[in-house]
């Protein structure tokens, strides 16, 4: 009877760390996609002229490629939930290329910026407002 509580127990034991870790991983990814969105939006921002911080454009830009290069890491299985719909893990195939069509765009968005061609920079960095769009449409509530 004490070792099948014991076992009870360690096993209620795994399940709630599980539960929390799932949920620890649904806010840190809702935190990193907040970030990016941030970058993102500041750069826009910038663009557009809205506000002269040309000089800021560098710093945005690398967070954005950077925080891009392990977007895929932000979605492991058993982290459902948040904003997140659940087709991400029925259908990973099919967010996996929407995730990569995100970090191509923000690795050419970097790459362009680092040119010196402003043209070319505007024009990618809707390029990436478009991936964005993509991925949130089919994958986000």
């Amino acid at each position: 009877m004490r070792r099948g509580l014991i076992a009870v127990f360690g096993l209620a034991i795994v399940v709630a760390m599980f539960v929390h870790a799932s949920e620890e991983d649904a806010e840190y990814r809702h935190k990193v996609m907040e970030a990016i969105g941030g970058h993102f939006s500041a750069i826009v921002k910038i663009v557009r002229g809205d506000v002269k911080r040309e000089e800021h454009l560098s710093t945005h830009v690398d967070a954005l490629a950077g925080m891009a290069a392990f977007t895929q890491d932000l979605f492991p299985e058993g982290s459902e939930g948040g904003e997140s719909l659940p087709t991400i893990w029925e259908e990973p195939e099919a967010f996996a290329e929407k995730v990569t069509a995100f970090q191509e765009a923000a690795a050419s968005l970097k790459s362009v910026f680092d040119s010196g061609d402003m043209d070319a920079f505007r024009s990618a960095v809707f390029g990436v407002g478009r991936t964005c769009k993509g991925c949130h449409d089919d994958y986000r509530e």
